[in-house]
């Protein structure tokens, strides 16, 4: 690296010291008591304005070459699933923007590359990618209020009915996917969790097995070891006898427990659905379910919170809050039952033979939604 120098401070007639360096084409003056603080003066405003001339240059990188940058800073503190969904979005959103220099992106050019987007991509995708490049202009020095974002949709996540539930069972067990359905919907463990669950953290004779590495695609599309999702992801459980079970009678091929590539699980489980004539939802559907259960069961928040590896009762809630579709029904057709008894009275002895079940089927669910 060049080291900046300054000349020599020269004493002027009163006693003090004078330093002078050229700044952007003009030459500033310092003047100080002793000649080290006038040199330290004028280094410090030849320093600054070094420094401003990057950031001035760093403005004028197009939009991708910026996004390389801020990906390379972050490499040590970023997940490798992360950066693969930086570079998704490098190589498929905004390509109208992604070879326009940081300093001519305006409120109005974003806007208007938003809207664009809009007409093609769901409203979660574009907040995410926007969240990128709002990252990216920080990271190089330019604020810019936020443009308007497409209205969050909030679709509810597909689960499994109690009997869908027995069907998929039936359709896996004795077969090398139950083990993956079971770790999934039993004990809500993520599929990049399930793929990177080694055999050092399995204890068969304690009951226990802890979740702490994930097996998740890079930006290069290859899977890679990591850390769990947050901190509060690694977390241990203590295994049902039917489980320990099953992994008992697993073959120990490798350091990981399931061997299985993410495309193999996913045509298995879509088969097996086929079999079970159910809906395929996907394997994180599997999540999903336990986490409606768990609810549904009246399980206290912390517990479930703790069991599923979320880092907020919030993030639970607001994604995972559904109730089992046959326990709803029949508490819908009581409230309905009984407010129809208020208002027919020939309906009256019917109601009071039902009611005894509000409660018990209240038990059962936590919250209606």
């Amino acid at each position: 690296m060049k080291k900046v120098k300054v000349p020599e401070a020269e004493k002027l007639p009163s006693g003090s010291y004078r330093c002078r360096v050229m700044v952007n084409g003009q030459r500033e003056t310092f003047i100080r008591d002793t000649p080290d603080e006038a040199e330290q003066a004028a280094l410090k405003r030849k320093l600054l304005a070094e420094q401003e001339a990057k950031e001035v240059k760093k403005c004028g990188l197009p939009l991708t070459k910026a996004i390389d940058e801020y990906i390379s800073a972050k490499d040590a503190i970023l997940s490798p699933a992360t950066i693969r969904g930086y570079r998704v979005v490098q190589r498929n959103r905004f390509q109208s923007l992604m070879q326009t220099r940081l300093n001519n992106i305006t409120f109005t050019t974003l806007q208007k590359a938003v809207n664009e987007e809009a007409k093609t991509c769901s409203p979660k995708t574009i907040r995410n990618a926007v969240g990128l490049l709002y990252a990216v202009l920080k990271f190089h020095g330019i604020d810019m209020d936020l443009v308007s974002l497409p209205q969050k949709v909030d679709k509810e996540k597909p689960i499994y009915t109690e009997d869908e539930l027995r069907k998929l069972f039936d359709a896996v067990r004795g077969t090398d996917l139950e083990l993956v359905v079971l770790l999934a919907c039993w004990l809500g463990m993520r599929r990049s969790e399930i793929l990177g669950l080694k055999w050092e953290n399995v204890d068969l004779e304690k009951k226990s097995l802890l979740v702490a590495t994930a097996r998740v695609l890079d930006e290069n599309n290859e899977y890679v070891e990591k850390g769990t999702k947050t901190e509060k992801s690694r977390r241990r459980f203590t295994l049902p006898d039917y489980i320990i079970e099953i992994l008992s009678n697993t073959p120990h091929d490798g350091p990981r427990v399931v061997m299985t590539s993410p495309q193999t699980i996913r045509n298995r489980l879509a088969a097996a659905t086929e079999r079970a004539g159910i809906p395929f939802y996907g394997i994180h559907a599997l999540r999903h379910t336990n986490a409606s259960i768990m609810l549904s069961l009246n399980t206290p928040d912390k517990y479930a919170m703790e069991r599923g590896g979320w880092s907020s009762d919030k993030t639970m809630k607001q994604t995972y809050q559904h109730t089992m579709s046959e326990t709803r029904k029949k508490i819908d057709a009581n409230i309905d039952a009984y407010f129809d008894s208020i208002m027919n009275p020939k309906k009256r002895l019917r109601w009071r033979i039902k009611k005894t079940n509000i409660t018990t089927l209240l038990s059962k669910c936590k919250k209606t939604p």
